[in-house]
């Protein structure tokens, strides 16, 4: 991981969860001057998979960045979608796709991460017309004030799930 003051803002390993346990390396009380976009530094190293996580440390928050990958979203489409043709007809298929917590931040930070609702939305198109897709977005966009997600985490909260439970229930009883 690389930890950077810029804004302060650090590379994770890119297997789906953020190491907090681990060893900063690189700088951390002075400018280190090999930063780029927020902060990260270019020759962060990403994980075996190609992917690499960045996060942006706040005053009283962890927000994971998103970063839009066509390949990514159109292969995640293909397997969903391979379920689909797996499962019986008489199956009711639902798929919800819940966009990190930095989609409702301000707009200083939401600019350093893709829009997360176009990729949806190119997921969504790809889908299986069986599918029902649940718009989970709007309904968290619509209670971003509350604390829907773990300042620390990118989990969404009970209340989070909450929500997602209320954009979920009208796709489930049609």
């Amino acid at each position: 991981m690389i930890m950077c003051r810029a804004e302060r803002c650090f590379t994770g390993g890119g297997n789906g969860r953020a190491d907090y346990g681990l060893q900063w390396e690189g700088c951390f009380g002075a400018d280190c001057g090999n930063h780029c976009r927020c902060g990260v530094q270019q020759g962060a190293q990403a994980a075996q998979d190609g992917t690499k996580q960045e996060l942006l440390v706040l005053e009283d928050r962890l927000l994971e960045l998103y970063h839009y990958d066509s390949k990514a979203c159109d292969g995640y489409a293909q397997a969903v979608n391979a379920y689909a043709d797996w499962l019986p007809e008489q199956i009711n298929m639902y798929h919800m796709l819940v966009p990190m917590r930095i989609a409702f931040e301000e707009q200083q930070y939401r600019q350093l991460s893709d829009n997360q609702q176009q990729a949806i939305g190119q997921v969504y198109g790809q889908l299986d017309s069986r599918i029902r897709t649940i718009d989970v977005y709007t309904r968290l966009e619509q209670h971003q004030a509350e604390p829907v997600y773990f300042r620390t985490d990118h989990h969404w909260t009970a209340l989070g799930a909450y929500y997602g439970a209320q954009a979920f229930l009208p796709k489930r009883q049609a």
